[in-house]
């Protein structure tokens, strides 16, 4: 009986240390993912800047945001993003989105190892294969950031910035 409740005790603390471990790498595949946000600033006219930044030492080597235009399809903007970079821009005036007014749900981006994920208004997910795949078989524009930063964007340290 002794035997038996040694091996579940056992059993009990290997299941601890594996979920610690599991847990710890959970930490370290979202560190750069939590580094990644975006949201729009209202300003006094009502015009809507919308802010992407990457606060991790490295790169983001490509990022999504959809966007619904007021005839209801999706325009999707994207690019790169280097280390340490806030990107600001008008939507409304970057090429062949002016159409555009409101972002549609969902914020999709790699991080430095290739895997993608998904920032939404609840929370930040590994993005599941048929999102990656709807986002980037939708129409979309992309763009460089001297595209965005040509149509009044602008590109500035970002604050904060962490090493990944």
């Amino acid at each position: 009986m002794a035997a038996a409740c040694g091996l579940v005790v056992s059993g009990i603390a290997s299941y601890a240390a594996w979920q610690t471990v599991q847990d710890g790498r959970d930490d370290e595949l979202r560190e750069q993912a939590s580094s990644v946000n975006t949201w729009n600033e209202v300003q006094q006219d009502q015009s809507v800047f919308v802010h992407v930044v990457n606060r991790s030492f490295d790169a983001v080597s490509l990022w999504a945001l959809p966007f619904r235009t007021p005839e209801g399809k999706v325009k999707i903007i994207s690019s790169t993003l280097p280390p340490c970079t806030e990107l600001v821009f008008d939507p409304n005036k970057v090429p062949n989105v002016s159409a555009t007014t409101t972002r549609s749900a969902g914020f999709l981006f790699y991080d430095r190892s290739g895997r993608p994920w998904q920032r939404l208004p609840y929370g930040l997910f590994e993005a599941e294969a048929d999102t990656v795949n709807e986002i980037q078989s939708a129409p979309g524009t992309r763009v460089t950031l001297d595209a965005i930063r040509n149509a009044g964007g602008i590109i500035k340290a970002a604050q904060g910035c962490k090493e990944g």
